[in-house]
């Protein structure tokens, strides 16, 4: 108890984990743009599972559907699209999938 008194949490907001997880989507929106819109753009989709090939067919559907130009650049190479997961697992909204190249996203943040 002594030593938590030298070094308090820090005090945020009203404690909850929405607060916790828009702290960590502005994060990711200073630092790029085509990633916040990546995660956005998931909560329309299965929180269960996203991957290149299922992304990367937006480029080619792209005559039928307007596809924005941010999710264009995103899924231009695998190891651009892969970088941008990184950034969302480096705060934790979303998980690798074990001996996949998948991605979930927890159903809590996904509603």
């Amino acid at each position: 108890m002594k030593k938590h008194d030298r070094f308090p949490l820090q005090e945020y907001g009203d404690h909850s984990l929405l607060t916790t997880w828009k702290m960590m989507y502005e994060q990711v929106h200073s630092q790029s743009g085509e990633v916040a819109g990546l995660l956005r753009l998931w909560g329309f989709l299965d929180c269960g599972g996203l991957w290149y090939e299922l992304v990367v067919f937006a480029s080619r559907v792209n005559e039928i559907i307007k596809t924005p130009d941010w999710l264009l650049r995103l899924v231009e190479n695998e190891l651009e699209f892969l970088s941008s997961l990184q950034l969302l697992s480096h705060y934790s909204l979303v998980d690798a999938k074990d001996d996949t190249s998948s991605h979930s996203m927890h159903a809590a943040l996904h509603e």
